[in-house]
């Protein structure tokens, strides 16, 4: 089984399990290597690449239902072929904690009713 992620590894690999005869090939999409800024020769290019290493996978797994109706507009595979699974999140231990906020606050010099605006982010 082979298991890829990704636009390019997912391009490369699916195509080198298919020669291998991986008996299966599961594609995850996290974005699509397509969209509508680029130019269009690059846009059809992906689309043509993403159809290809389509064509070889047992199972598309996209982490949004959007992702997959974009991906069956541009005709990468049919909607029988997706699977959406979502990020999963434990969303309760992020819920409010007044205690936590007034001590953070008071850490940092920042008033009750002074707004912050944060960012967590990856590169």
């Amino acid at each position: 089984m082979v298991h890829t992620h990704s636009s390019k590894a997912g391009i490369l690999g699916r195509a080198a399990a298919a020669r291998a005869g991986a008996a299966v090939i599961i594609h995850t999409i996290h974005g699509m290597s397509f969209n509508r800024t680029q130019p269009a020769l690059m846009r059809t290019l992906y689309c043509s690449l993403e159809r290809r290493a389509a064509r070889h996978t047992m199972a598309l797994i996209t982490v949004a239902d959007a992702m997959t109706r974009q991906a069956v507009a541009a005709r990468i595979a049919p909607p029988d072929r997706f699977v959406t699974i979502r990020s999963g999140l434990e969303t309760d231990r992020f819920g409010p904690q007044p205690e936590q906020r007034a001590k953070y606050r008071r850490q940092w010099g920042v008033g009750p009713d002074e707004v912050v605006v944060g960012t967590i982010a990856r590169l």
